[in-house]
């Protein structure tokens, strides 16, 4: 941990906490105040690099970094600050145990990252739910039990009974959403067994609202928690997952849809459009 001094003299104009509120002071640092009160970054204001897509990136004195270990390339490399890092620190907080069942609200990059982590933590079952077939074939290679096609079976109902017809009539014990919509909130509340979890990630735009009966959660003593960030330690935990795993899952299949940097508004189009479960930049030269 940087001293109190050093955090105090460097700048906070990008996404870091600031060490000494009441969170960070109780090492709850993903829940600092300042995490998402930053400005976004952009290239005309010091220090400059504080973004994507560049050649460059301004490192700050609290940031932490690790090197990359040997095995492990670009491709692979890609997915863990964010991604990978972030579903294993959601795992986590939810406690997902030895044996638990698990069902995942999407099947994008976090979901599909989510599904082999589960497996490699124990999960006993892993049920991903997402309406683009070719995401759920990718989910089944990286882990899968059972997929659910949102656009065969398209009441909300119907696919909450088919999770609970996968986990013996009881539900699974932690539910996660990583879709990215607030709608999946009543859905997945209903698909978490009684005392089970229900983690939040992906419905993260403050405009976004659903409706949800309190007593729904709180008599089958259920729990909700939101995690939108991960602790420092966590990208370590998530570049030895990539070395233990990395002939074990099709990690190629994520980097499959390529564009260069200056079909960088294309790449951006295919993964909106979810006709890319991860668009990989591709910087040559």
């Amino acid at each position: 941990m940087p001293s109190y001094t050093s955090v105090i003299e460097s700048s906070t104009k990008d996404m870091r906490p600031c060490f000494h509120c009441r969170a960070c002071e109780r090492r709850d640092y993903t829940a600092c105040p300042t995490l998402w009160s930053h400005r976004v970054p952009d290239c005309a204001s010091p220090p400059y690099f504080g973004g994507a897509f560049a050649d460059y990136y301004y490192l700050a004195s609290t940031f932490a970094v690790y090197k990359a270990p040997a095995e492990l390339g670009d491709d692979l490399l890609a997915g863990v600050n964010c991604v990978v890092s972030q579903v294993i620190f959601g795992l986590e907080q939810a406690a997902l145990r030895y044996g638990d069942r698990l069902a995942i609200q999407g099947a994008g990059g976090l979901g599909i990252y989510m599904s082999a982590a589960a497996k490699e933590m124990g999960a006993a079952r892993v049920i991903v739910l997402d309406s683009v077939p070719r995401r759920l074939e990718i989910a089944r290679a990286f882990g899968a039990d059972d997929t659910i096609d949102l656009s065969v079976v398209t009441r909300p109902e119907d696919r909450v009974r088919r999770v609970r017809e996968l986990t013996d009539g009881w539900g699974a014990d932690v539910v996660a959403e990583v879709s990215g919509s607030s709608n999946a909130w009543p859905e997945g509340i209903a698909m978490t067994s009684r005392g089970g979890t229900y983690l939040s990630m992906g419905a993260i735009l403050p405009d976004q609202a659903c409706s949800v009966v309190p007593s729904d959660v709180i008599r089958p003593s259920k729990r909700i928690i939101g995690v939108a960030h991960f602790e420092p330690e966590t990208l370590h935990k998530a570049l030895q997952f990539l070395v233990t795993t990395r002939a074990k899952y099709p990690y190629d299949l994520l980097t499959a849809d390529r564009f260069s940097l200056e079909a960088i508004n294309e790449a951006f189009a295919a993964a909106d459009t979810r006709r890319a479960p991860r668009a990989a930049i591709v910087m040559t030269g």
